[in-house]
This record gives C-alpha cells, sequence and structure tokens, in this order.
C-alpha cells in the first residue's frame, strides 16, 4: 500500500531528481492510459536527465512519436537530429533514429532525398530486409520527383 501511493506521487508530476529510467518508465505508462500530456513531460525529462545513452535515445524517440502525433514535424526533426549526436559512435542507436528520421522525411515533410539517406544510414546496422522495400520505394520518388 505504502510503494502504491509512493508512486501516485511520482506519477502526478515530473520530480527532476528522479532516474532518467523512471521517467522514461513514467512516459510509458502514461501513453498506455492514452495521456499524452503527462508522457510527453516525462519522456522528456527522460531525453534531458542525463541518462544512459540508451534511455536517452527511448526517451528521444517517445519524444518525436508523441510530438508527431501533435503535428509538430519541425520540432520532431529538431529533437530525432540532436539524438544522433547523442548516440554518437553507436551505430545500433543510430540506426533506430536514422530509420525514425527516414519515416518522418517521407511521410511528414515529404523531403525524400533526405529521407532515402536516413533509410540507407539505417540499413547499414539494421536488417537489410526491413529497409530494402523502403530504401526502393524512396529512390522511386526521388526519381520521380527529378523528371
Amino acid at each position: 500500500a505504502a510503494l502504491l501511493g509512493f508512486l501516485g506521487g511520482r506519477f502526478s508530476a515530473v520530480h527532476h531528481d528522479d532516474d532518467p529510467r523512471d521517467h522514461f518508465a513514467l512516459a510509458r505508462m502514461a501513453m498506455r492510459a492514452r495521456d499524452f500530456e503527462r508522457a510527453l513531460s516525462f519522456a522528456m525529462a527522460a531525453y534531458s536527465g542525463g541518462g544512459d545513452p540508451a534511455t536517452t535515445i527511448d526517451a528521444c524517440l517517445l519524444v518525436s512519436l508523441l510530438r508527431s502525433r501533435r503535428k509538430e514535424h519541425a520540432a520532431c526533426l529538431e529533437i530525432l537530429r540532436s539524438g544522433l549526436e547523442i548516440a554518437g559512435y553507436d551505430d545500433v542507436l543510430a540506426a533506430r533514429l536514422h530509420l525514425a528520421l527516414a519515416k518522418l522525411l517521407e511521410h511528414r515533410t515529404r523531403d525524400f532525398p533526405a529521407a532515402l539517406e536516413h533509410a540507407r544510414l539505417s540499413a547499414r546496422h539494421d536488417h537489410l530486409e526491413v529497409c530494402s522495400a523502403r530504401i526502393e520505394r524512396l529512390e522511386a520518388k526521388c526519381a520521380s520527383v527529378e523528371q
């Protein structure tokens, strides 16, 4: 019972002294509850909390998803690009960000050449079969735009 009260208090508002992993877990819980504003608050706290790179990238992707739901595509691009800086030389983390950028650039901003570049970067570190259809589709879109 005491633990439930404690967790309820933590879920009521962002406490900046909490661990970023806790913020991310609370953001995911808020997502499941369809409380998207609370989820965004906790995801932003997880992203900016100085946690390990994997948690920070997970939070970055969640913030991007939530901002995309609000049609804040420029903010999505900004946070995903800043996530690439955080991922640094970790190719696995970077691949997830490149894939998210490819999807956003293709479907929301319709910047096909940039989407293709990110899809190719994602494919280098992800399963090529998963990315090959996206790359082929983007190559076709780029070719049709050039004509």
